[in-house]
């Protein structure tokens, strides 16, 4: 970084333009430390006194705009270049369709890949590996093989980064046959499999339920003498949770411990959580003892688990401890931590505590999420303040802002029709239930049923037929109950 300021300093100094290909370095040191705004003013400069940029300056301009996530000034800087007649190279398109790619602007992407192959020019394998990454995120699983199979038919020899994109998109695809038979054809490339690779399968094979599999995986990547990374432990430890097998991941990070390897909070914040989840709270706060031992400090995400663990059994006692001692030890609490503690004073009743702990996250300068405008809903209207949980909203919705557009939300929306209508307050269920669907949100079945019967209750019959014809359109399946209306169900 000093380098960096001093060559600046250097170049503003100069009589002269030193040679082109220093003022490119500058430029890409600026690139790699995200000093953007140094990076435009120094290639405005370069222009200022009379720099003839080269294809290099203006592939690392392009490389700026993708690290910004700024697709539409990359495709100036590119309208640039070519009215400089300054012909784009393989990298010029390589990182123009990556920063395509990166804001999902893949249309865009395919189409200049064309163009691409249709000057005579050979994309490489990260231009092949950004196209595939892009579709297999949009779940395009077909597209994806079509790249790879293009890429095998243009004589190119695909590395591990290759495979470890296929490999991944088609576990998480839960295609996980075509991804083995894709791991066993790496030999054939003689590219070694790599923890990532394995991390992926490992993965695939507890989301497709077969835990023998993975944890097979597990043990061939051990016996090629592979280190787990930080990824590797925390995926295995999930699998086992999700399948069940609770005590066997107990035992998994005990064994991984004794053996040397280097655990990071991830791996025991899954146990944590998934002790929490199931109520098993003991459990919970003895592995974040054990986990303190091996040296792995609790974060933000062990403190925000034991916290929901204990509001969701009615301990706020024991919550607002473990909130104090996370705040002694510096750890900063996040928007979950404080929607956890919020929703158990809602529950609890003490809405008083729970809009003092709302105002001490914001003062904190942390937004509240749908989550927590719902929780707080949710507890007004379990202690019959239904107006003030419908100033709560209207305040919340005068509020809104691009940050968090979608506070409230349906969630939020829903609960509060639901206390309207335990209250007997029909029309007001009916009102705010037409501002959900006029701005586009979608309602479940039973906050439908509720609105219908709410109407029928009303004498509006007409109305609750329309509102059923209007559930069956978008899909929400109904429930078969005559306690709503018998005309409609009939």
């Amino acid at each position: 970084m000093a380098l960096l300021d001093e060559a600046l300093s250097v170049f503003a100094h100069l009589g002269q333009l030193p040679a082109l290909p220093a003022c490119n370095a500058i430029l890409d040191g600026l690139v790699k430390a995200h000093r953007f705004a140094c990076v435009w003013e120094l290639f405005d400069e370069m222009l200022r006194r009379g720099m003839v940029p080269s294809v290099v300056t203006y592939n690392t301009l392009i490389n700026a705009c993708r690290l910004q996530g700024d697709a539409a000034k990359a495709w100036e800087v590119w309208a640039q270049m070519l009215a400089r007649r300054i012909d784009p190279n393989v990298v010029t398109y390589t990182t123009m369709i990556c920063a395509l790619c990166e804001e999902d602007c893949i249309g865009e992407a395919v189409r200049l890949f064309v163009a691409m192959k249709e000057t005579g020019m050979q994309p490489n394998l990260y231009t092949y590996n950004a196209l595939m990454s892009s579709h297999f995120k949009r779940d395009n699983i077909k597209h994806a093989l079509v790249f790879y199979y293009d890429l095998l038919k243009c004589g190119l020899v695909p590395n591990d980064v290759i495979f470890t994109t296929l490999i991944d998109g088609l576990c998480l695809a839960n295609r996980i046959t075509e991804a083995k038979n894709i791991f066993l054809d790496m030999p054939r490339y003689e590219v070694a499999p790599t923890v990532p690779v394995y991390n992926s399968l490992i993965c695939g094979a507890f989301r497709s339920g077969n835990s023998q599999e993975a944890l097979a995986f597990f043990q061939e990547m051990t016996c090629k003498r592979l280190c787990p990374d930080e990824f590797t432990c925390s995926i295995v430890v999930r699998g086992l949770c999700d399948g069940e097998q609770v005590q066997v991941a107990t035992r998994f990070l005990e064994v991984m411990q004794q053996s040397g390897i280097v655990l990071n909070a991830a791996a025991y914040n899954v146990l944590i959580d998934d002790y929490c989840k199931n109520g098993n709270l003991d459990e919970a706060l003895v592995t974040c003892t054990r986990m303190s031992e091996t040296g792995v400090e609790p974060n933000v995400v062990t403190y925000s688990s034991l916290i929901d663990g204990h509001t969701k059994k009615g301990k706020m006692e024991i919550a607002m401890a473990i909130y104090t001692e996370m705040v002694a030890k510096g750890v900063e609490p996040n928007v979950v931590t404080y929607t956890a503690l919020i929703h158990g004073h809602a529950k609890n009743g003490d809405m008083n505590a729970a809009f003092w702990l709302q105002k001490e996250m914001e003062e904190k300068g942390i937004s509240s999420n749908a989550i927590t405008v719902s929780v707080l809903v949710d507890g007004l209207c379990r202690e019959n303040r239904i107006q003030d949980a419908v100033r709560f909203i209207m305040e919340c919705s005068r509020k809104k802002s691009e940050k968090n557009p979608s506070i409230p939300n349906s969630v939020t929306y829903m609960t509060l029709i639901y206390g309207l209508y335990m209250d007997g307050q029909y029309s007001e269920a009916c009102r705010f239930f037409s501002y959900m669907r006029d701005s586009g949100m979608v309602p479940d079945r039973f906050t439908y049923t509720l609105v219908i019967r709410g109407l029928c209750m009303l004498g509006y019959v007409f109305n609750a037929m329309m509102l059923y014809a209007d559930m069956i359109k978008i899909g929400v399946k109904p429930t078969r109950c005559t306690m709503v209306c018998p005309i409609i169900w009939s």
